[in-house]
């Protein structure tokens, strides 16, 4: 794992590092655990939807549902917003990269974090359970193995996992028993990822701005590998 920094039109690094350092620290621990084998993490959910991009991923046992996420506003009150909930079982990704801009002495900077060997034919990201709840999603969405839609929300269960979607019995659900994502685009308002989280080239970065994450490459193999 790395931590960078970027300094900027001459950004007075000194002076706003110990505001960016509780966040370094957060992701720099996670990073650790990667590096470990080991991780049971998660991004909290901000008013500010982070954007996550990845090439390709694969997953048994996955389950999907319409629910109200609580955020945190700036001002310190909570909200709710609507989100498409899903959660998979075990799941190979391709290549990941998070984008979370935050607020730092009303100054924007955003923390990127990426994962991944670069090649655009390998599924080398591996996730013992995962859950995600999204406002938007672009790309390829496909389920295979018994789909059922429009089932009951609270009903719907992720199939060898012990996840928990915590759906409304009057909201929409759909359970699966693979899913294959790819070339994927989403604003996320937080990632939960339960068990482990085997993420080679993991990297944390700092940047002055609005960055955002490249476009996933093209070549995700349907199947992985």
């Amino acid at each position: 794992m790395t931590v960078e920094s970027e300094d900027r039109n001459g950004t007075r690094w000194p002076r706003v590092f110990a505001v960016l350092l509780p966040v370094l620290l957060v992701v720099g621990g996670i990073g650790l655990s990667i590096g470990k084998g080991v991780l049971a993490a998660s991004v909290v959910a901000q008013s500010t939807d982070a954007t996550l991009v990845t090439a390709g991923l694969r997953g048994d046992g996955v389950g999907l549902i319409i629910a109200a996420n609580p955020t945190k506003n700036p001002d310190g009150t909570v909200g709710s917003t609507f989100v498409r909930r899903v959660g998979v079982g075990k799941a190979i990704a391709n290549g990941l990269c998070l984008a979370q801009p935050v607020k730092v002495m009303g100054m924007t900077y955003t923390v990127l974090i990426t994962a991944g060997d670069k090649d655009p034919s390998t599924y080398e990201i591996a996730l013992d359970g995962v859950v995600l709840n999204a406002t938007y999603v672009k790309g390829y969405v496909g389920t295979t193995g018994n789909a059922q839609v429009n089932k009951n929300a609270a009903d719907v269960q992720v199939a060898g996992s012990s996840i928990s979607l915590d759906g409304a019995s009057d909201s929409f659900g759909l359970q699966a028993q693979k899913i294959d994502l790819r070339d994927i685009s989403a604003n996320v308002q937080n990632i939960d990822v339960p068990n482990t989280l085997a993420a080679p080239g993991f990297t944390v970065k700092v940047a002055r701005g609005t960055q955002q994450c490249p476009s996933p490459p093209t070549g995700a193999q349907p199947g992985g590998r």
